[in-house]
């Protein structure tokens, strides 16, 4: 006895058709969904038959509902294309943001590669132009060493040959002096000299001959040294022309280097800016992206509601029977247009693209007359 009042119970459940009151009292107001609502409850009796007019109401609902449902699918579909336009927009700016920081990173690396370039041809620039600045200070010694001698050459000449004789012997002690000859030498000559030649005796020839013999040495050292110094001024002028010529090439890459380094930080900054702006439509398109499944979800969720309601109205309609009148009157059966709901993909799309689209509500449905 409990498991049929269970039972009856159940159907009288079914009977009131909440799913279905409700998607009518959400529909834009008009007589006839008002006479809809103001009919329903008469029309699902719990207690028997059901009178044909009845089942006409119950019809015209479903009738109602059914218009509703196929505008409500019409709509999720636009908003299934809006979905998917904004998935294809979403890769698009996905991919174009991993282009702009893969071109970061290689920009990146380029800017660090022409500052070490660079840096390399400073040093080489001022390692260039040290050798240089000591290439003309070993040359500059060198002319200097070649005037004092070629001065000291000079000055000897008129002491060579025995010219000495007749000249003070102050004069002849400083040149003696001045090319380092021996202090005994240099201590004897005033008494030599201050003796005829024809009467010289054995020491002052001897000091004489020393005389001659020293200044002619140095002399001869001083043809050397010259000859010495001439080699070493060739190469050492050779050798700072190849270090000036180098220098001036490692001034001009150092410059080239510095100009390299100088582009490599504007293109960084140029791709910087382009990814910032990349990362930004990225944000943006994310936004859209959530809002067009928010928009996907809501009409994917109403037409649910109204399969739902169709479905309730349907079960009412093939477990109850009909009073007969004149004749018996079949129960007419619900088609309920059933769509597949395609998955919820995440995507992304601008705004400004889209077609306008306009959600299904209650407000914007109107029934036709009964």
């Amino acid at each position: 006895m409990a498991q049929k009042r269970e039972i009856v119970e159940t159907v009288c459940e079914s009977r009131k058709l909440a799913r279905v009151t409700k998607l009518l009292s959400e529909l834009p107001q008009s007589g006839d969904r008002d006479l809809l609502l103001e009919a329903l409850p008469s029309a699902v009796d719990c207690n028997g038959g059901r009178h044909p007019f009845q089942s006409q109401v119950l019809m015209m609902t479903g009738e109602a509902l059914k218009k509703v449902h196929s505008a409500a699918v019409k709509t999720r579909e636009g908003y299934v294309a809006h979905a998917a336009e904004a998935k294809s927009n979403s890769d698009t700016v996905a991919e174009t943001f991993a282009a702009c920081k893969q071109q970061q990173d290689a920009a990146a690396l380029e800017r660090d590669s022409c500052a070490a370039q660079a840096l390399a041809a400073e040093e080489a620039h001022a390692n260039a132009e040290y050798e240089q600045s000591r290439s003309e200070a070993a040359r500059s010694r060198i002319l200097d060493e070649r005037s004092k001698m070629e001065g000291e050459k000079a000055n000897s000449e008129k002491f060579l040959e025995g010219r000495w004789e007749g000249m003070e012997v102050s004069v002849v002690q400083e040149q003696l002096t001045a090319v380092g000859a021996e202090p005994a030498l240099i201590a004897a000559v005033p008494g030599a000299l201050a003796v005829q030649p024809d009467q010289r005796g054995a020491f002052d020839a001897l000091t004489t001959n020393a005389l001659t013999a020293c200044l002619s040495e140095r002399a001869k050292t001083v043809d050397s040294l010259l000859s010495k110094n001439q080699a070493e001024e060739r190469n050492a002028s050779s050798f700072a022309l190849g270090a000036w010529a180098f220098a001036d090439v490692a001034k001009n890459q150092a410059v080239a280097s510095a100009e390299k380094v100088t582009e490599a930080e504007k293109s960084l900054a140029s791709v910087a800016a382009e990814l910032n702006t990349c990362s930004a439509n990225v944000t943006t398109q994310e936004k859209l992206l959530q809002a067009a499944l928010a928009e996907e979800a809501q009409a994917n969720d109403y037409v649910q509601q109204l399969d739902s309601g169709l479905e309730e109205l349907q079960h009412v309609l093939e477990q109850d029977t009909v009073q007969p009148v004149a004749a018996v009157v079949a129960v007419p059966q619900l088609v309920v247009e059933t769509v597949e709901v395609p998955a919820v993909v995440p995507v992304l799309a601008k705004s400004e693209d889209l077609p306008s689209l306009t959600v299904i509500s209650p407000e914007s449905i109107s029934i036709g007359g009964c």
